[in-house]
Parts: C-alpha cells; structure tokens; sequence
C-alpha cells in the first residue's frame, strides 16, 4: 500500500515556490491550504504561510463554472436519510486544460486500496449522473462536460459526454447534421447539443435521439421528432399588451389576440383585488425555444426535462405563458390567482404549475387537484369539498 506522506509531485512544489512558501513539509500529502497543527505552536512566517497557502488554493479550478474533464472512476452516488438520490451514479474527474492539473499526480490506474490514491480521488470534483439517463455506467478514460454546482468547485452535474475511451469527438451525421454517435460509443447516447457546443442553423438529436430541427419546417418530419401536429392552434395574429408587463416591469408579453385578452382579464381582475400578477415568459421564437431545450433542458443541465421540445411547445405559437414561481403556494392552493386566471379562459397543464394556456390540453374543473409533474411542480395543497357541498 502506498504511504499516504509520500512527497506530493515537482507540480506542487514549484507552485509554493513561486507563492514564497515552500518548506520542509511542503510535498507531505494534499492537503494544501490547510493547517495541518495548532496555529497557537507556529511563528509569525509559519501564520503567513499558511494565510497564503488558503488565500492561493480554494479557487484552482478558475472561475469557470462549466469544465472538461476525464473520468477516473464512477461509482454509486451515496445514500441520503430518505434513500438514494435521483442521480444515482458519481463520477470522480480530473479537471483538463487547467493548471489544477499540476498540483496532482497523474495516476495510471485507480487503486482503491491504495491511500494515496483514495487521496488523489477525493481532491477530485464529483460529478452526478443518472445511469438511466446515460444508459449506463460511465467508464474511466471518458472526457465529459461537467457543470459545478452554484458556489461549488467540489460536486457538480454531468452535462454531456464530449468522447468516449479512445474515441473522437462529436461525429456528424446526415445532412451535417450533429446525430448520435456510434461506433466505440458502446452504451452511451451521443447528446447532440448537450454533448457538444450547441450550433445554430444545424439540424441536432437531444438525449432521446429525437431530431431537433434547425428550423420550424423540419418540425413537419414527424418520424424523425417523434412529435404529432399540434392541434388546438389559432389562426390570429401576435399582439404585443399594453397592460401587463412582465416580471421585469417592461411591456414586452406576446401572445396571440384571444389568449392576450385571457391574461389581460386576469390581470385586471387581480389588480382590482390589490394583487399583482407577475409574469414570465410567453412568446419565445422558434430557436430560443430550441437553444433552451438543447443547453438547459437535457439531462443533468439546469433546468432538464423542464423545457419542452421545439416541435412541440405552445409558447412558440404564442399561445402560452408562464407565471412567476413566486406564486406557486396560491396556485397549488386554488387561491386568487388561480381562480382569475381559470376564469380567464387559460388552463394549467397537468405537469407545471406554472405554465398556463389555450388549445394545448383540455379543460379542466376548477376544482381538478393537479398531481405532481415535472421537477419542481409539486402536486396541489388544495383539496376539494365533499360531495354535495357548494363551493364558496
């Protein structure tokens, strides 16, 4: 087993060399940044240096907060009190093209018997990733896009796999298009944008394998989206409101004429209560629905399986619109917002309860209780009256 005090590479102790702070335990362990006795026994350099080591190390990843890196190791993400989390599998990586890759040795093979490489392994950040997701495991030698959570350099999520062991990076498909990749993929789905840089004006696959057209046209190539016609659509024109400003104060809301005058009611009758209503997105052009989909709505992005495919939203036909997350409590309970916008014309959908519009789903009882949907859409607090019981 390797001894765990075994001088750390020449990397290390050049980097506390060029900070003035190289010693006689400088190359002991990996510990860098961190008193290693009680500060009370050291002398005023002693302080200093280790004041400069902390100040120098927290931050080697950079400032960026979307990275390369190779994967070591995967194993299973460990298991919280309420049982284990959605994102069932961890891989621990190395961070590439950043000079944290100096202060560590590069190892050959992951014992994970030997200490200094359990050390090695846990310096490393630990990025999550659902087995499900990515059909399998994913193996060391993989180079993948990790995203650090908020205010984290430590643990982060999976964004995409950039290439497999020995593989190549990103294969086109037909037409130039960005499609899955094959060959020594072996179990894993290629993501076209969420596994690459996204490319506007090329046709993409998402992690279904379902096209994402360039353009609103190739939306008609229903075998490859796997998406039917919409129906429910109106032949109005897109109006822009004068009466209700979106969440920023600014009168930019989009709709079409007859789901305009829907919110309209709604917010007005809202004003009149003394409540304001705060809006979000409504109408959004074909491509920002599609960069959406493939940069934040892939597994183990931001916002995953909360965007809906281009093909097949309402907010690109102007016949939807989200409401500020801020009034999710009075939604789930059926409270004044809720009723306004029900009595508007506007109909929630099953999996958000935030997302509201006209001739996408079908219309529900006011006092329909919602289940749970999508993340973050939990099912509703409100419950309704017994049998017989008029409502107030």
């Amino acid at each position: 087993m390797t001894d765990p005090t075994t001088p750390a590479q020449p990397g290390l102790r050049q980097m506390l060399r060029k900070i003035g702070a190289s010693g006689i335990d400088d190359g002991r362990g990996l510990g860098v940044g961190h008193a290693a006795i009680d500060t009370r026994l050291e002398s005023t350099f002693d302080i200093i240096r280790q004041s400069t080591l902390r100040s120098n190390t927290p931050n080697i990843f950079g400032p960026a907060d979307t990275v390369r890196a190779l994967v070591l190791r995967s194993e299973e993400a460990p298991l919280l009190p309420w049982g284990r989390p959605a994102e069932n599998m961890v891989a621990r990586c190395r961070i590439i093209d950043n000079y944290h890759s100096e202060l560590l040795p590069d190892p050959d093979i992951i014992d994970g018997t030997s200490c200094l490489d359990n050390a090695i392994i846990s310096s490393m950040p630990a990025f999550r990733y659902s087995a499900m997701d990515v059909a399998g495991v994913i193996p060391p030698g993989t180079i993948i896009r990790g995203i650090f959570d908020a205010e984290s350099l430590r643990a982060g999520t999976v964004a995409g796999i950039l290439m497999p062991p020995g593989g190549s990076f990103m294969a086109a498909g037909p037409s130039g298009s960005m499609g899955p990749m094959g060959g020594n993929m072996g179990m894993f789905r290629m993501m076209g944008g969420a596994g690459g840089p996204y490319t506007k004006g090329v046709d993409m696959y998402d992690y279904k394998k379902r096209l994402v057209p360039k353009d609103l046209e190739g939306c008609k190539r229903y075998a490859e989206t796997k998406h039917k016609p919409k129906k429910g659509l109106l032949n109005e024109e897109i109006v822009t409101s004068t009466i209700v400003p979106n969440y920023k104060g600014k009168f930019t809301c989009k709709l079409k004429v007859s789901v305009m005058k829907k919110l309209e009611k709604a917010y007005l009758s809202l004003q009149a209560q003394g409540i304001d209503l705060s809006v979000g997105d409504t109408l959004r052009s074909f491509e920002t629905q599609r960069k959406a989909y493939m940069t934040k709505g892939q597994p183990g992005q931001k916002k995953a399986k909360m965007v809906a495919h281009p093909c097949g939203g309402f907010h690109t036909e102007g016949q939807a619109v989200d409401i500020n997350w801020k009034h999710e409590a009075d939604i789930l309970a059926h409270g004044p917002i809720y009723q306004a916008l029900w009595d508007s014309g506007l109909q929630r959908i099953n999996w958000e309860f935030w997302h509201w519009s006209v001739g996408e789903t079908s219309r529900k009882p006011r006092n329909h209780v919602f289940k749970a949907g999508c993340n973050h859409s939990p099912k509703d607090t409100y419950t309704p009256p017994a049998p017989g019981t008029p409502e107030e």
